[in-house]
């Protein structure tokens, strides 16, 4: 019987195309292989042993990336992550993430794994926390597992104090020294804009982020170029690193390393800055992010193509400024109004924008035009102006900039005029109907996390919130009227829980304005209304109507002859059917609306079929010439 071997892969004994080969053959050729692979064993564990006992160490992998890798041990600090989207991905969520980073220009790592679980607590306060990592659970890509097993048995935790509780106007009041690294390679890997193009764009051009944050900010917040190393002009370090930046996957958090691996090797930044600006070429992988920052930490990195737009660099300095962001809706960072959300145009001059009315409030840049309000011992009538208005000197005493709404079992809500004009010009053309040229309101839990856009009024339109602070009564917050332009004035703004004596848009916004509320009593009727008989004036079930009040699709009112006009479409949007059963699903007729409509009497505005039902639901039922009872069938 002829035996046909199989070679080994790289064999050199391998059969000549027509001999014959035996199995005799085959065990020869591997018994001589594998006895010189356990000599090359044996020699490989005798040296590894040999420089164990003489104290040599085997070098990190990622050594050439920084030095310190090959320390026992990395100590760093905890920073969340702080990203911003390419305009691509604008809509795509980037996961929460963790860095753990060095004093004095160590590596940049980065924390994967169920950092919850890890350090048994759902809230990680940036800058809080800091670890000491033996070096051998760091990846070559400068990644720690915080899943593995020995990650849970080997790294230190310590903590600091957090931010939580804390005044952030440090943070925000001052001339902060700030240095750009602009960081290329020896294979010719660099960013496009040179050190002096840089050096304009972040600090002096006429749409620098530097002349926006002073404008925000009316002058109390800036940045200036760091000058005290030998190395720097015009404050960038114009730097060389040893790595192929290239590389497949090297990645922002290894770009970073390098780079502070360098300048502890052979560059002067002297020691003054506060913040550094990291630019990488566009070779290095940043995943969808244009460009990350550490929350409350010093170090912000940006790919090179975002490096030079205004809002990109305010956004993540931003972040180092313990800024979180701007979401609306289920969007983190959503809200198209202001720096911290994530939606800007590519455009080197786009960043005319600022920060909304919760994070402007901490940062006590208006703070003489703070008002606050309690709905549950006051009521508010005031006028509330824009930035612009206070910024170009055309305020008046009594205007306010920011007002807080607050309770204790409610989160704190706040709100502020946005006008698209001056230092606020600027804005993604799709939103600029739906988003500007009113009065935004924004919902903050606590610091230390991410701010959300609830509404947004012009003239006219009420915010409702139910049940406010479990009072069994409904937080309004109305516009009255919004003046033409920021030199014209401002918004007449009222805020009150219904019942009582509610203020009213008759009322001097100048003279006071925090009322206090009266008894209460119901708005719109009272207890002992005359009930006409107890006709059952439901409408039939054997009828099929839609509701004729007025419902709101995206900040318009509109109705269900609106809707008809495109049914197919229109039907599709969340609520429409149960309003407008005819138009859309006969299933529904018998169901009450799920849309919010407005009542014309009495003025009490936009309100829901579970505030009907609440209490006098028999009278509530009858407001609008019986409108209400053919909207809400059910109840």
């Amino acid at each position: 019987m002829i035996s046909t071997p199989l070679s080994l892969p790289g064999s050199q004994s391998e059969r000549i195309p027509g001999e014959v080969g035996t199995a005799n053959t085959l065990s020869s050729g591997i018994m001589k292989k594998l006895a010189i692979f356990s000599v090359m064993c044996f020699f490989l564990a005798k040296s590894t042993d040999t420089m164990s006992k003489a104290g040599i160490k085997r070098e990190h992998p990622a050594a050439r990336t920084h030095r310190d890798l090959n320390k026992k041990s990395i100590e760093c600090i905890v920073h969340e992550l702080g990203p911003i989207a390419q305009p691509t991905f604008e809509n795509v969520e980037i996961p929460k993430r963790l860095t753990c980073g060095t004093e004095n220009h160590g590596p940049t790592l980065l924390l994967v794994g169920d950092y919850e679980d890890f350090f048994d607590q759902p809230r990680i306060y940036s800058g809080a926390i800091s670890l000491s990592i033996p070096t051998q659970l760091i990846s070559a890509e400068l990644v720690v597992d915080l899943a593995d097993p020995l990650s849970y048995e080997l790294i230190s935790i310590s903590e600091k104090s957090h931010h939580e509780g804390r005044s952030l106007i440090d943070k925000h009041d001052g001339y902060f020294k700030t240095l750009i690294v602009r960081i290329s390679d020896k294979y010719g890997h660099s960013p496009t804009y040179s050190a002096a193009e840089l050096s304009k764009q972040v600090f002096t051009n006429k749409s620098s982020m530097t002349k926006q944050y002073q404008a925000c900010s009316n002058g109390q917040l800036s940045f200036t170029p760091a000058l005290d190393g030998a190395d720097i002009v015009n404050g960038v370090v114009d730097l060389v690193v040893d790595n192929d930046l290239s590389y497949s996957g090297f990645s922002h958090q290894e770009c970073v390393s390098a780079a502070d691996n360098a300048i502890t090797l052979n560059y002067d930044i002297g020691t003054t800055h506060t913040y550094i600006m990291y630019i990488c070429p566009d070779v290095v992988d940043f995943g969808i992010a244009a460009g990350v920052a550490d929350i409350g930490g010093k170090k912000s990195w940006f790919k090179n193509e975002f490096s030079s737009y205004p809002y990109v660099q305010m956004h993540e300095l931003g972040h180092n400024l313990v800024f979180f962001h701007s979401g609306e809706g289920a969007a983190e960072y959503g809200d198209p109004t202001g720096i911290m959300g994530g939606y800007y145009n590519t455009d080197v001059n786009f960043g005319k924008m600022c920060f909304n009315a919760a994070k402007t409030w901490a940062t006590g840049w208006y703070s003489d035009r703070h008002a606050t309000v309690n709905p549950t011992s006051n009521s508010y009538v005031g006028s509330v102006v824009d930035i612009n208005t206070v910024v170009n000197n055309h305020a008046r005493n009594a205007d306010h900039v920011v007002v807080k709404v607050a309770d204790k079992d409610e989160a704190n809500l706040y709100f502020m005029l946005h006008r698209l004009e001056g230092i606020t010009s600027d804005m993604k053309e799709e939103y600029i109907e739906t988003h500007a040229n009113g009065i935004n309101i924004i919902r903050h839990a606590y610091t230390g996390m991410p701010s959300s856009k609830i509404g947004h009024l012009v003239s006219g339109d009420e915010f409702v919130k139910e049940n406010w602070s479990n009072t069994g009564k409904d937080l309004y917050i109305k516009v009255c009227s919004i003046a033409p332009d920021s030199a014209a004035g401002g918004a007449k703004v009222l805020v009150y829980l219904n019942g009582a004596r509610k203020p009213s848009c008759n009322d001097d916004a100048t003279a006071s304005s925090v009322l206090a509320i009266p008894a209460f009593q119901i708005s719109g009727f009272t207890p002992n209304d005359n009930e006409q008989d107890d006709k059952d004036e439901s409408a039939s079930s054997s009828s099929c109507n839609d509701s004729r009040l007025e419902i709101k699709i995206n900040t318009v009112l509109r109705t269900c002859d609106w809707v008809a006009k495109k049914s197919r479409l229109r039907c599709k949007k969340s609520g429409i059917a149960s309003h407008c059963p005819k138009t859309c699903d006969k299933v529904l007729c018998n169901a009450d609306s799920t849309m919010r409509f407005k009542i014309i009497k009495n003025n009490i505005g936009f309100q829901s079929c579970t505030w009907v039902g609440k209490t006098f639901k028999k009278q509530r039922c009858k407001l609008d010439n019986g409108h209400v009872m053919k909207t809400c069938r059910q109840t």
